[in-house]
């Protein structure tokens, strides 16, 4: 077999080509590489967090602040971090308020039920949001003045989480970002990928968190449970997956630039 490095003519017999490598492509993979730019990026990006998650918090509390009324910045001490939140008075939802929303419930949950057109995945994704919103207004109805947590305790909470959440997507993107490097432009681009998603991760939560503030201190800590479990932290694996797939998308294409056809000769 000979390297013909130019394309075929389309009168070319295709069952007469083969694809180097037509279900892969084998890569050279170094273990030093790996283990170096791994520990590194984790070293350089988790110190640049350690010492400026503190006015990370404060900047999203303040940013969250403009959307509620008569916010209280506040900060306590968690870890080794000085964490800044803030919050507002709480709502709690009214009986005529809570009686609406079951009823609304229990009609989209049998709708959706029982409907075949819409995609089954975003109909169960809907079904257990007007669960949660179901169970909430049967117990603010019942039990809503033993209801244990304000605003400030959701908030505390969001900031905690959302720190754990920065402190992480180093390590989560960090490791199999390290697998690709093979040279110096991949790592080049592994950097700024590392980059994009802490930016993204940070603008993301910050407007999150100035929405969640506004819907509870607005209207009542009702939402709160569907707003935990749906569009909470399990939200920003989404985006930490869209960025990942658009990098390998893009190391695919370089690569595939450089894709060799294989011939036989006589």
């Amino acid at each position: 077999m000979a390297d013909i490095f130019d394309k075929p003519s389309k009168s070319a017999d295709l069952k007469s080509q083969i694809h180097y490598a037509r279900y892969g492509r084998a890569l050279n993979f170094k273990k030093i590489n790996f283990i170096l730019q791994f520990v590194l990026s984790i070293l350089v990006f988790e110190t640049i967090l350690f010492k400026y998650i503190n006015s990370i918090t404060y900047y999203i509390a303040i940013f969250a602040s403009y959307f509620i009324k008569q916010p209280h910045l506040d900060s306590e001490k968690f870890l080794n971090f000085h964490i800044f939140y803030t919050y507002s008075v709480s709502q709690i939802p009214k009986t005529n308020f809570c009686i609406i929303l079951i009823i609304i419930s229990i009609i989209f949950i049998l709708f959706l039920y029982k409907q075949k057109f819409i995609i089954k995945l975003f109909s169960m994704w809907l079904i257990l949001f007007f669960m949660l919103i179901l169970l909430s207004s049967i117990y603010f109805l019942l039990f809503g003045k033993y209801f244990p947590y304000a605003i400030k305790d959701f908030s505390i909470l969001y900031i905690k989480l959302q720190i754990g959440i920065f402190v992480m997507i180093p390590i989560i993107i960090g490791l199999p970002l390290a697998l690709f490097s093979f040279n110096y432009k991949i790592i080049m681009l592994n950097i700024v990928t590392m980059i994009i998603a802490l930016i993204y991760s940070i603008l993301f939560g910050s407007i999150r968190y100035a929405l969640f503030l506004f819907i509870l201190s607005k209207y009542s800590v009702l939402w709160m449970s569907s707003m935990f479990f749906l569009f909470g932290p399990l939200m920003d694996f989404t985006y930490i997956v869209a960025i990942f797939s658009l990098y390998v998308s893009l190391v695919s294409k370089a690569y595939n630039k450089s894709l060799s056809i294989w011939r036989w000769v006589a």
